[in-house]
């Protein structure tokens, strides 16, 4: 593709990128690369460390963990038009899947320090991006065979539950709690466990409570329990 024809791409394509101006996104172009990739190569491998955002502009892409046997365990996909890698670029966690090309794959990488200066600093596109990882985090969460797949064990009271290795903030009006996890399993409402040293005024604004109200799960707030730096009230 020309930059034109990328530009309208992104535009037409990637929700991310539909509100930015053209010269925005022509130096964003500037500033990244096109690779692409063969069927069944690797774009991004278990345990990399975060290097770029990826725009799938062609092809088909699996996203898959290792199973309980040699299998391995598909627990997404991606198609032209998504984004992928928010999640290690938010947490600063390395990556915890396999990104294999199904097909012929061209991808728009573009850099951590392009996304956080072009992307980031702008509240819309953060907001987008915080809704594509509770949406995702919520589509593995709702097959239990994914989800355990996904999420390696932890020592939890429950049994045969996990503990994402991801960790999240939760954002409030007067200050932000770092180093949250989401536990499984999954709920029809959210919870947010507060310790009370977490609580102190100091650190959230919050009182010192063992649990938060539950909120319905088609609530805005809901977001705080699987996205980075969503708010929390």
């Amino acid at each position: 593709m020309t930059n034109p024809q990328l530009i309208e791409f992104l535009k037409q394509r990637v929700g991310l990128c539909k509100h930015f101006a053209d010269d925005r996104l022509d130096q964003l172009l500037k500033e990244s690369r096109v690779v692409s990739y063969e069927p069944n190569e690797a774009v991004v491998e278990f345990g990399e460390d975060a290097g770029f955002l990826g725009v799938l502009l062609e092809g088909d892409l699996a996203v898959s963990v290792p199973g309980d046997g040699v299998q391995r365990e598909v627990i997404g996909r991606f198609q032209a038009g998504d984004t992928f890698g928010e999640m290690a670029l938010m947490s600063g966690d390395k990556t915890m899947a396999d990104f294999i090309a199904e097909t012929r794959c061209q991808v728009l990488r573009i850099p951590v320090a392009v996304f956080q200066s072009a992307i980031m600093a702008d509240p819309r596109a953060v907001q987008h991006i915080s809704r594509t990882i509770a949406d995702r985090f919520k589509q593995v969460l709702a097959d239990p065979a994914k989800a355990a797949a996904a999420f390696r064990q932890s020592d939890l009271s429950q049994p045969g539950q996990f503990a994402c290795q991801e960790q999240l903030a939760i954002v409030g009006p007067k200050g932000r709690i770092e180093r949250v996890r989401v536990l499984g399993p999954a709920r029809k409402a959210t919870q947010v466990e507060i310790t009370r040293p977490s609580a102190s005024p100091a650190t959230s604004g919050a009182r010192p409570a063992a649990r938060s109200k539950a909120r319905p799960a088609a609530s805005r707030s809901t977001a705080a329990s699987f996205a980075p730096c969503a708010t929390f009230t």
